[in-house]
Formats: C-alpha cells, structure tokens, sequence
C-alpha cells in the first residue's frame, strides 16, 4: 500500500461530521494534518453530538455528496487515499462502494472502518440491511480495520468473550472472503482477562499475526478513528502494516493514559480534546522529532 512519496499525501476523509465533540472528521482532520497530509472531507451526515451523550440529530448529505463528487471530478482533484468511516443509509453506502471502485480504479488507496458496533452488539441504528452494505463496501477496500464486534457482524460469526488464536484466524478469513486485501482486527480479548491483542493480516495467504497489549480500564469516543488516522498515513507512507499498527496502538496508548488522569468526566461521552491527542511530553519529541507518529 505505499505510496510514491509526494509532497504530501492527499488524503479523503469521509464520514459523519459532529458539530459537538471530538469524534470522527473532528478527530481525523486534526491528526492527519499533524501528520503532514493534505485533507480532504467529504461528510456522510452531520450530527448534533456524539451518541454517547445521548438523543441526537442527524442529516444525511448524500444529495451533497454526489454533487461534491461531480465538481471534484470535472476539476481533476485526485488522492493518494480515501477513509471511509460512518455510512448514514444503505443507499449511500452503495454510492461510496462506486465512487470508492472508480477511485480505486485511478490508483487510490482505500481504507474502510466499517462502524457497526462495540461491545458485543450492534448500535441501535444498524440492521441487517446495514451490515450487508458494508459487506459489499469492503469488497472496495484495499485495508480495512473493524473493532471484534464489527469484524464479527460483517463475517456473521459469534461474538465471543475470549479468542483462541485459531478462532481469530477464522474471524480474519471471514474478512478475506468478503474481497479484503488487507485487514487489521482490533480489540479482541484473549484468555488472559487483562490482555486483548490486535490482529493482522495483509493478504488472505499469509500468517495472520496479533500484537498483544494490556488493557487500559478507560473508554474515550474517538480513539477508533485515531488509530485508523495513524495507521493509514503510516502504512501509506511505510508500506509496513505491523509497524504502522504499532505506530497507532502507542499514538491512542498516550492519549488514553493521557485524558484518562484527571480529565473532566464529560470526555468520556464527548471524546478527548484535540490538543491531548496531539500534544507529546519533551522526551517523545527528541526521540521522534523526525518521524511524529
């Protein structure tokens, strides 16, 4: 997946806009920036507040989007690579799974975090319908990164407590039948009740390898679409996946150790500030002051 080094990368971020909060484009837009990309947005939908707070309004912007796509492509405007997060409706997604061909087509790479669900279970908004859109989106995507619980929604096996690593290969294989070059499956809990590992395959052929990690006890809407950000800008850049996971996993380590000291409780359903997923101590800068991860 590396890309011929440019000035900069020009990546599309596309996905739902929160007008309240730090998730989703609030969170890519800011760490792609900080990681020298270029950025583009292409907002699915535009939502009043996280849905950790609780009700919220949402408008979906498909209308928008294809007009966007029309003007971009009589402009000429390309990208080195495309995220594609939340899907608002299973006929934007079958629009995003076009458009996302055609951009592939034209030499894009294309990451999908097919947001479905956490904990077990399905947000409320998702059907059946919805995880057979985003089935078909991955077959679309050169890398995707689901969490356990949308790997398992997409691959319709259970949802377990603890993974053997012979019942993770299987959960990845399901991926791979979905079309899926590439995967990288997070969150997945292991025998060991304080460890989970994070699962990594980059073609259906070849060994399927977890990093493990112990377990942070803090939650934060946004880490998800932190790891994405980091993980693709250094997987386009290194054409290394296991390195660039590596580089995500200690990006949203920091944060969570981070915000999770001290932060006001009202983080936990809005998301960490953008200056604490950014800011690193003195010493992380004189030892990564070429290389920001």
């Amino acid at each position: 997946m590396r890309q011929p080094k440019s000035e900069r990368l020009h990546i599309l971020a596309i996905g739902d806009l929160s007008c309240y909060g730090n998730v989703a484009l609030s969170v890519m837009m800011p760490m792609l920036a900080h990681l020298k990309c270029e950025v583009s947005v292409l907002p699915t939908a535009l939502v009043s507040n996280p849905w950790e707070c609780g009700p919220f309004a949402l408008q979906e912007t498909t209308a928008f989007m294809k007009d966007a796509v029309a003007h971009w492509r009589a402009l000429g405007i390309r990208f080195d690579a495309a995220y594609v997060g939340f899907v608002a409706s299973e006929a934007q997604g079958e629009f995003l799974r076009l458009y996302c061909e055609s951009l592939r087509a034209a030499g894009t790479r294309i990451c999908l975090d097919p947001i479905l669900g956490d904990d077990g279970k399905p947000y409320a908004s998702v059907t059946e319908r919805t995880v057979a859109a985003m089935r078909r989106l991955c077959g679309a995507a050169d890398l995707i990164v689901p969490n356990v619980t949308e790997a398992s929604l997409l691959t319709g096996q259970p949802v377990r407590s603890a993974y053997t690593p012979e019942e993770t290969k299987a959960l990845m294989a399901g991926l791979h039948a979905l079309g899926v070059p590439s995967a990288v499956i997070t969150g997945i809990p292991t025998a060991d009740r304080s460890k989970r590992c994070t699962a990594i395959s980059e073609r259906a052929e070849a060994p399927c390898r977890c990093l493990p990690y112990r377990e942070i006890p803090v939650s934060f809407p946004g880490t998800g679409d932190l790891f994405a950000a980091v993980t693709l800008c250094r997987y386009l850049e290194t054409g290394d996946l296991p390195a660039s996971v590596r580089a995500a996993m200690r990006r949203v380590e920091r944060a969570l150790r981070r915000a999770g000291t001290g932060a006001p409780e009202r983080y936990r359903r809005t998301g960490i500030p953008t200056e604490a997923l950014l800011e690193r101590n003195d010493h992380e800068k004189a030892k990564n002051q070429n290389h920001p991860d």
